[in-house]
């Protein structure tokens, strides 16, 4: 018989849109169009969520800003997408979107997402073009937000230093407002492991890294690129 295609599209949370379902033997990806990122990673054999804030708000993994705006033309706004290739062997999709306001109307952040059925490596490969139109050239920042946690558990995020390899260790439940900003990163990547031993890592090009930014209050954790 036929091997089921990794990509799916479905609407998960019954809202009446359909989400895009990426999904192997290692885990489960959901993207959201219409907020242009991730709403759930889940992590097999346990399907843990890792894609958590406590009920509060919607949690996004690979949600998109410039880094000079912040949150604004590209964050909880809706994508274009595009199913690129689904087969039992691979599948990937592409979203994109153009800015609206002043010269960010020239940028559009593209981004395509692609699971392979032998490994647990999700890929995000991303593109932030600017339109020739514009006649100027720009120095803009991709800031990419992760919501990274797991409904009450303690977490342990990896942060790699000069001095050494950090371990933050985050309680589950509730807590107060706290950030940390690094931006003397050692090497190109971090990580979130629960205490159940689900986890995921975050690898990206260390020679363009700006900071690591984390931000935790109540229940939602982020680790920002």
């Amino acid at each position: 018989h036929a091997s089921a295609a990794l990509l799916t599209e479905q609407d998960v949370d019954q809202d009446g849109e359909k989400e895009i379902v990426l999904e192997n033997a290692w885990a489960r990806l959901t993207l959201k169009p219409s907020v242009g990122a991730a709403t759930s990673l889940q992590v097999k054999p346990g399907g843990t969520e890792l894609v958590y804030s406590g009920g509060k708000g919607r949690p996004t993994l690979l949600g998109d800003a410039i880094t000079q705006q912040g949150a604004g033309d590209y964050t909880n706004q809706p994508y274009s997408f595009q199913v690129m290739q689904n087969t039992d062997a691979v599948a990937s999709v592409k979203l994109w979107r153009r800015g609206q306001t002043e010269k960010l109307r020239w940028i559009t952040i593209t981004k395509v997402i692609t699971m392979r059925a032998d490994r647990p490596e999700i890929e995000a490969a991303y593109e932030v073009h600017n339109e020739e139109a514009s006649k100027e050239t720009y120095t803009l920042g991709l800031w990419v937000h992760n919501e990274l946690s797991a409904a009450e558990q303690e977490v342990t995020y990896y942060i790699p230093l000069p001095t050494g390899l950090t371990r933050r260790k985050v309680a589950g439940g509730p807590t107060g407002g706290t950030e940390y900003w690094h931006y003397d990163m050692a090497r190109g990547w971090t990580a979130a492991l629960a205490e159940n031993g689900s986890g995921v890592a975050l690898q990206f090009n260390y020679t363009r890294l700006m900071a690591i930014y984390q931000y935790m209050k109540g229940a939602s954790r982020t680790l920002e690129v």
